[in-house]
């Protein structure tokens, strides 16, 4: 059975942006750098790097690839939580540098992957071993969105989220399918970031909810949207990804008969925490 819906699979389209504020506001005479020139001197010459921003702080214009990244630790303890700024790419190194900056405050909450900020903060020196330019003391001073800061409703919606969701079943032009047919293993909510696992490999994306509409709206951002519907009952969650439509783009269905709208429906119970 041809399933459209299972080609949304790593795409990721490009999303609108219009100007908030963060509650950082706009520092008088700040120097604002662009990520992608901070983190190309970082990879290019790490003493000129400190040179020029260790012990600065500057104010860094990019586009978030990553919201409440935890950092690893190898005792098992809880450690860091980062927000990812998008920077240069060394031709010849396997992933591109980035700029991290540790999220503290209310501030960082909604701000997810896609969103274009501005983020405060002290630069850190040099390290050889980590692909990441660091800020620390970090401030959010403003979020190049319409859906920042996320609604009192969204925030409560997003807490309930949270964790790892397997998926036990899904259904499309109203036939029910395995979750092994439907392409996908479980969804984790991190944050105000979506992960959709796929056996060894997962694919990220933001999170926008506005549960007051009717069907109850989720968006899945990276470098765009893909407009989605779904129910959240106690422990069990169903969520409806896009069809395509026939000019291109995708269609938000309205509701979750799937023999009456596109989309592929997936069912999906909480996983307990071990």
């Amino acid at each position: 059975m041809r399933i459209e819906c299972v080609l949304l699979i790593g795409i990721i389209l490009l999303g609108a942006e219009s100007d908030r504020l963060g509650a950082g506001g706009k520092a008088k005479d700040e120097e604002i750098v662009a990520a992608m020139d901070l983190t190309k001197l970082y990879t290019e010459s790490g003493a000129a790097f400190d040179k020029k921003y260790k012990g600065k702080t500057v104010t860094v214009e990019g586009i978030v690839t990553g919201a409440g990244v935890k950092e690893t630790s190898l005792d098992g303890k809880p450690g860091k939580v980062f927000l990812m700024i998008e920077g240069y790419k060394k031709p010849g190194d396997p992933v591109s540098h980035s700029v991290r900056c540790e999220e503290s405050g209310p501030d960082f909450e909604g701000i997810r992957t896609g969103h274009k900020v501005r983020i405060r903060g002290t630069v850190q020196g040099h390290k050889d071993t980590l692909f990441a330019a660091e800020l620390r003391d970090c401030k959010v001073v403003k979020v190049f969105a319409d859906d920042y800061p996320p609604s009192k409703a969204a925030r409560a919606e997003a807490k309930k989220l949270q964790g790892r969701w397997k998926i036990v079943g899904a259904e499309a032009a109203g036939t029910k399918l395995s979750a092994k047919q439907a392409g996908f293993d479980a969804i984790s909510f991190e944050g105000y970031q979506v992960y959709l696992h796929q056996g060894d490999k997962s694919f990220s994306f933001g999170l926008v909810l506005d549960p007051e509409k009717s069907p109850k709206n989720m968006d899945l951002t990276g470098k765009g949207s893909l407009p989605c519907i779904y129910t959240l009952v106690k422990d069990e969650l169903t969520l409806t990804l896009p069809g395509q439509k026939k000019e291109g783009g995708y269609l938000r269905a309205n509701g979750q008969d799937t023999s009456k709208h596109t989309g592929l429906l997936l069912r999906a119970e909480r996983e307990k925490s071990k």
